[in-house]
């Protein structure tokens, strides 16, 4: 039976600071633990808002060894760990609009868009959260780049603003400023401490343990047997973690540079970007969701040469021609966005000898498959990761007939927790093996 990776937390918290640490095997002894490390599953959620046109997205073969048209050309070099999904339908949108259609692409919940209270169902994220919750500093994140909203008036603007949902109907908002997220992540961390200083840190975290330690042998001759066991047990794992000690001065989880208070929407995409994969790779959270833009966001994709409005576009391209071209190429820069992050959560060794996008489920997606019309049924997506899960990649699935419902039920058997029902249409999980 494998043995699960020891807790960081004890410490941390033990030794007075505010210090993340990424899972490495360089910080466990590798003769006792290289066979039996397993490590934590992740979710991330990569939205972008005003559809995905299935022409430029879905591939025209099925299976391995697919063809990437225009939206997923920038995938290539991943295309082996990426798997474009067609057929499948977000069944909470009947109504059409975007309203309905974004607040349920993660709970699978029909909505009264004009009802007088906000009402929607638990998304995936949060059932993730849950089944987390005190395992990591914060049960999940949200983030997102704060984009003008066509329209932005009472329960709309939650509604198109707002991926993850609590019980209760309770909109959990993002955090739109790289800034503000830095701060959270990296509250009580000094990014500018010197080597002596991260040395004295690493003697006062020995001093602690040592206390502990001494505390556990005075305890020992004053209890019972079933406590001694117990404590024997507690003392272990403080002499475990004493040996790791002296092999985590250098596995800081270091700060990033410090984000500019107010950058523009490519630089907050970016920043985010870095953020996030700093949060995961730290084991901050193990849940993220991720909206580029609001649905309805009237973005404007100048630094690709072109002032016209993502929400425009996304109407305007049934007219074909050059705004046709230009709604593609920004599906195409948010899927070179998602790639990007993908390959820098390939690049990072995780406990168990995997890299952190083999445990991670990350599903780049958007709120309709014709947006022109906000039609949700047949709705692309791309899931990406998740090998170490059982998740088999590299190819194009589709699936007729099936819901997002289902798709989230996937999620959650790959995160291991038991749920056989999702929402309003969720009743069977999705297969990926």
């Amino acid at each position: 039976m494998s043995r699960p990776v020891p807790s960081r937390r004890l410490l941390l918290q033990g030794a007075g600071v505010s210090l993340a640490l990424p899972f490495l095997h360089s910080a466990l002894p590798r003769a006792a633990w290289a066979q039996s490390i397993t490590a934590p599953k992740r979710f991330l959620t990569y939205f972008i808002p005003n559809g995905l046109s299935p022409d430029g997205f879905v591939p025209t073969k099925i299976g391995p060894d697919y063809d990437l048209k225009t939206v997923l050309a920038p995938i290539a070099a991943l295309q082996h760990r990426m798997t474009p999904i067609s057929g499948i339908s977000n069944k909470a949108n009947p109504i059409l609009t975007h309203e309905a259609a974004t607040s349920g692409l993660l709970t699978d919940t029909e909505i009264e868009v004009y009802g007088v209270d906000l009402n929607n169902g638990i998304s995936v994220d949060q059932v993730a959260a849950a089944a987390n919750a005190g395992v990591t500093p914060f049960a999940s994140l949200q983030a997102g780049a704060d984009s003008p909203a066509f329209f932005d008036t009472g329960n709309s603007s939650t509604y198109i603003k707002t991926l993850a949902w609590a019980a209760n109907a309770t909109p959990l908002p993002n955090i739109t400023s790289p800034k503000t997220l830095f701060d959270r992540m990296f509250a009580g961390i000094d990014p500018g401490l010197t080597e002596a200083q991260i040395a004295q840190r690493a003697v006062n975290r020995t001093s602690v343990l040592d206390a502990v330690l001494d505390r556990v042998n005075a305890l020992s001759g004053r209890l019972g047997t079933g406590d001694v066991a117990k404590l024997d047990q507690y003392a272990t794992a403080v002499r475990e973690l004493e040996v790791k000690i002296a092999l985590i001065e250098d596995l800081q989880c270091t700060a990033p540079d410090v984000p500019p208070e107010a950058p523009g929407f490519f630089e907050t995409v970016t920043l985010m970007e870095d953020l996030m994969v700093v949060a995961l790779q730290c084991d901050m959270t193990r849940i993220i969701t991720w909206m580029t833009s609001p649905s309805t966001a009237a973005t404007s994709y100048d630094f690709l040469g072109f002032t016209d409005t993502h929400h425009a576009l996304s109407h305007n391209y049934l007219n074909g021609g050059a705004n046709l071209d230009k709604y593609m190429q920004i599906q195409a820069w948010n899927v070179e966005r998602f790639t990007s992050l993908c390959q820098k959560l390939a690049d990072i060794t995780d406990a168990d000898g995997n890299d952190l996008l083999a445990h991670t489920w990350a599903l780049f997606a958007s709120e309709f498959h014709e947006a022109g019309y906000h039609q949700s049924d047949e709705l692309p997506c791309l899931l990406a990761g998740g090998e170490a899960g059982g998740i088999v990649q590299g190819q194009h699935r589709v699936f007729p007939g099936e819901n997002y419902g289902n798709l989230h039920l996937a999620a959650l058997q790959f995160l291991g927790i038991p749920q056989t029902t999702f929402g309003d249409h969720g009743y069977r999980a999705m297969t990926f093996t």
